[in-house]
This record gives structure tokens, C-alpha cells and sequence, in this order.
């Protein structure tokens, strides 16, 4: 069972983490919401614990690009063009990460 738990949840990190580099994160609520209940029903995941790793999986989606939405509205503010702001957030991609699979792989850090 704790194997089950371990796969799953990597697994739907890093289908949620592929997905927001590339669509928008209510899109992939709408999407995959219906489809990752059930399996982590199965599995025994924590539908809060779920919840949580799922926003904070798409929060990071939105400061990656290809489509990182964040890094546009960025771009716009200061002016600066879309490379530099993607070499000034990049740094923190490593620390948001981390948090991420803190919060994933120790579900009593979010419930």
C-alpha cells in the first residue's frame, strides 16, 4: 500500500508539473480534478493533502515557462524583456520545488 502511495503521488506531481508548463492551471483543474479523485481515493491520498500539492504544483506552473503566465505579467510591469525575467526567477524554482516535495511526500505538513 505505502508503495501505491509513494508512486501515486510522484506520478500526479509530475503529470501536474509537465501540464503546467504548458496550460493554464484552472484549465487543468477543470481537466484533471475529475480524472486524479479517484485514483487517489485508491491509493489512499488525503483529498486536502491533494488539494494542496495539486495548487502548489500549478502556482509553480505558472512561473515556468513556456507559458508561465506570471513571468508575462512580469515582463509587463517592469519592461524588461521575457528572457530576463526568466533567468531572475529561475533561482527559485529549485527552492519552490523543494517545498513541493516536502509538502508532497509528508502529507501532516499541509492537513
Amino acid at each position: 500500500m505505502i508503495e501505491t502511495w509513494w508512486a501515486t503521488v510522484l506520478l500526479i506531481n509530475i503529470v501536474l508539473l509537465i501540464l503546467g508548463c504548458v496550460l493554464e492551471a484552472l484549465g487543468i483543474m477543470i481537466m484533471m480534478v475529475p480524472i486524479l479523485k479517484p485514483i487517489a481515493d485508491a491509493a489512499g491520498i488525503d483529498m486536502v493533502h491533494l488539494g494542496v500539492f495539486m495548487t502548489v504544483n500549478l502556482m509553480i506552473g505558472l512561473v515556468t515557462p513556456p507559458v508561465g503566465l506570471l513571468l508575462y505579467v512580469a515582463c509587463d510591469i517592469t519592461g524588461r524583456p521575457f528572457d530576463e525575467i526568466v533567468r531572475a526567477v529561475a533561482p527559485f524554482l529549485i527552492p519552490l520545488i523543494a517545498g513541493l516535495a516536502i509538502a508532497a511526500s509528508v502529507p501532516q505538513t499541509v492537513l
